[in-house]
């Protein structure tokens, strides 16, 4: 029985040798099942403070609404009041809301456009307010607003804002192409402060829609008491019709309190300079893989406040009072207070 056992093993493996296999015939033995090797792990998306940490410049815009909605600046109480003793709310609001943006300004030199005045005969709805292109700090924004009362421009209508927008498209763009050949990064915020209510919606959502292509945020201002409807649609109409949302609309209110008010300001900016960048693959120019920052907020330190700009708006305040012509071209008396001097421009 054992050699039958065994003759019967010698038949089983001489068959299995001789049996063919799909490759020439020769068995082959199976191969060892290898263990799964996960994908390489993704480099975490940057956040705001790794881009502005790594050097990325902030520029900071100012347009100021010249329109007649903001009645007459001689006028107590008007919006561009311009009482000697008080700021108005334009210049609460460049106050408040600017110094809270200029923080983030790296070198603190702003342009400043205005819009919706009249001077030589034709309504301008993006002209250069001051001397100079750019004005250093705070009070050089002050300073270039106060001016433009003193050249004769006459408050107009309507309120457009395409041309503004189109022209801190076109700076936006201009200076990210020089900072990107000098390897650096730049973005801008564009502040336009406003009372009234744009008159062409479907012209400024085509300037908005180019805009987003560009390294450009835009906050709207609503100053003084108005139905900012229209100006809360241009607010959410990319969110709803999809495309990088650029813009952020803000009532503004001199008795708010700092907190909320920069809370409302700046919330939606670390999130569209990140989109902005990273839609484009641009990571930050040095990135601390370490750090693992992901605080978003602009940060504020405790104890700051904007008496010292209210301090610095007060002193050597021009006292203007307007009187009109027939032709309805103002003149300005300056009264300097300190010199005794009454001037006619």
């Amino acid at each position: 029985e054992q050699g039958e056992s065994e003759s019967s093993e010698s038949r089983e493996e001489k068959t299995m040798v001789g049996r063919a296999t799909p490759n020439n015939g020769i068995r082959q033995e199976p191969l060892p099942i290898a263990t799964p090797v996960p994908p390489p792990a993704s480099p975490p998306t940057p956040s705001f403070l790794d881009y502005i940490s790594g050097g990325c410049e902030l520029d900071l815009g100012v347009a100021i609404d010249f329109t007649s909605s903001n009645r007459n600046p001689t006028v107590p109480g008007s919006l561009h009041d311009m009482d000697p003793t008080k700021l108005n709310e334009y210049e609460n609001a460049i106050v408040s809301v600017g110094r809270i943006v200029s923080r983030y300004d790296s070198d603190k030199r702003y342009s400043v456009w205005g819009f919706g005045a009249k001077y030589e005969n034709v309504t301008r709805h993006a002209f250069q307010v001051g001397d100079k292109p750019e004005v250093e700090g705070i009070r050089g924004i002050l300073d270039a607003y106060k001016q433009m009362f003193l050249r004769g421009i006459h408050m107009s209508s309507p309120v457009v804002l395409e041309k503004v927008i189109r022209a801190a498209t076109k700076k936006a763009t201009k200076e990210a192409e020089d900072a990107l050949i000098e390897g650096k990064q730049k973005y801008n915020i564009l502040l336009i402060l406003t009372h009234g209510n744009v008159s062409d919606l479907t012209a400024t959502k085509a300037a908005l829609k180019e805009a987003s292509s560009a390294p450009l945020s835009v906050i709207i201002v609503g100053i003084g008491k108005n139905d900012f409807r229209p100006m809360q649609f241009l607010d959410d109409f990319q969110q709803m019709e999809g495309g990088r949302d650029i813009c952020n609309f803000v009532e503004f209110d001199s008795s708010q309190d700092r907190e909320t008010l920069t809370k409302a300001t700046l919330n939606e900016i670390p999130g569209q300079l990140v989109s902005y960048f990273t839609s484009r693959g641009i990571l930050p120019i040095k990135l601390d893989l370490k750090s693992g920052s992901k605080d978003e907020d602009f940060a504020i330190e405790e104890g700051e406040h904007p008496q010292d700009e209210i301090e610095v708006a007060y002193r050597d305040r021009i006292d203007m009072r307007h009187s009109f012509c027939d032709s309805g071209r103002p003149h300005i008396f300056s009264a300097f207070a300190s010199q005794g001097i009454n001037r006619l421009k």
